[in-house]
């Protein structure tokens, strides 16, 4: 119960600036604090839930102010596994519409004038306020670990499928992932293994082979990106890892430009009649969205599913030589509030349903946090959590 009280003093303090909710369940809470049991595996957790999953008892709005939504009859697959392991469900977290592109209200934890990131704009700030211990949130582009970057937390989508995204609201069904905030890796670990209990971390330390991203030539990452990258990389080093520089073929930054086709298509195929019926009240990038998916022709879209089945294979050879990849997250620091930021390094380990994780390493030259993220092969989800809290151990010693 303290957890919770603390948790529901700093919402109290912060959330009228920073709008990470769209509601909250005070009450409801602390019944289900009082009820869990003491050896319950995520008790004293608090979480909160990116409204686009179901939880039992709220409308599930998606971004949009629609009083006629549906009052959710049960959890999403998601929600139920945290809550029956103890999580308390706090209340629903605000997301970008349709979790896509357009700005949330929600504003950075660290500067109100600057992006949370999307679409999980919520759950990211939330965690990183102290308002919740862990929070669930998606990714279809880069909506779990650019949104962590930016707020200074930990971001966790795991490989495709291995979580079910049952009781939650598609954006493109074949893209589509869960993802996990947290404040610490140990805890993200925690919930996943709860999500997924077949996911394993390695008991022993042993030595890591660590692709570090080749940055010559992109003139788009910032030296705030660059220099956490060289941070995380002599951590690794002093923990015994091998470090050597990867150069990312070509497959990589097509899969991120395939994504956007998928995604138009499959979007419009879901949601195009209920989008076209909205008219004025539909924002601007789901606006845009809705006409690119319209736009897009059936061959377009299986030639992009085909893309994604022939470059597999020359993704999945990264792992031969390396165990892990290390590279941004993002440019730099979050940008202004217009925008919810560049997801282009995190997009390909979304279209090829890698697992990959974000975890904070330092500041940029505003004070604002930069993360760096870790990508394993499909299905090592486990040895990426595990080597992912290694860095944090080795952040943390270095004062990072």
């Amino acid at each position: 119960m303290r957890a919770l009280e603390a948790a529901l003093a700093r919402i109290d303090a912060t959330e009228a600036q920073l709008r990470a909710w769209v509601g909250i369940d005070a009450s409801g809470a602390r019944e289900q604090a009082r009820r869990t049991p003491a050896e319950a595996p995520l008790r004293a957790l608090v979480l909160g839930v990116k409204d686009i999953f179901d939880v039992a008892g709220w409308p599930t709005r998606c971004g949009l102010p629609e009083p006629t939504q549906e009052i959710a009859a049960r959890d999403a697959f998601a929600v139920a596994r945290l809550r029956e392991a103890g999580a308390i469900v706090l209340g629903k977290t605000q997301t970008t519409a349709y979790a896509w592109l357009d700005p949330a209200p929600t504003a950075n934890p660290y500067d109100p004038a600057r992006t949370p990131g999307g679409s999980s704009a919520g759950s990211a700030a939330a965690v990183a306020a102290g308002h919740c211990h862990i929070a669930l949130g998606s990714q279809t582009a880069g909506s779990t670990l650019r949104p962590a970057s930016f707020c200074g937390v930990v971001g966790f989508k795991p490989t495709f499928g291995r979580v079910s995204t049952e009781g939650v609201t598609p954006l493109a069904p074949s893209l589509d992932h869960v993802g996990i905030f947290a404040q610490r890796v140990d805890d993200a670990i925690a919930a996943a293994c709860v999500l997924d209990p077949a996911i394993v971390t390695p008991a022993e330390q042993t030595p890591l082979r660590i692709g570090v991203a080749d940055l010559a030539g992109d003139d788009v990452v910032e030296p705030a990106s660059r220099d956490a990258l060289a941070r995380a990389a002599r951590a690794l080093r002093e923990v015994g890892c091998r470090v050597d520089a990867l150069h990312l073929p070509d497959d990589v930054a097509c899969g991120g430009e395939a994504l956007l086709t998928v995604a138009a298509y499959e979007s419009v195929q879901y949601h195009g009649r209920h989008w076209r019926a909205l008219g004025a009240a539909l924002p601007p990038h789901l606006t845009k969205l809705l006409a690119q998916g319209e736009a897009t022709p059936r061959e377009r879209y299986d030639a992009a599913l085909a893309e994604r089945k022939l470059r597999r294979p020359r993704i999945a050879a990264l792992f031969t030589d390396a165990d892990l990849l290390l590279m941004p997250c993002a440019p730099g620091e979050a940008p202004e509030r217009a925008t919810t930021g560049d997801s282009r390094y995190v997009r390909p380990w979304t279209f090829y349903g890698l697992p990959a994780i974000a975890i904070p390493c330092g500041r940029g030259p505003h004070g604002l946090p930069v993360g760096v993220q870790l990508a394993a092969a499909a299905g090592n989800d486990g040895a990426l959590l595990a080597a992912a809290l290694r860095l944090e151990a080795a952040l943390a010693r270095n004062g990072s």
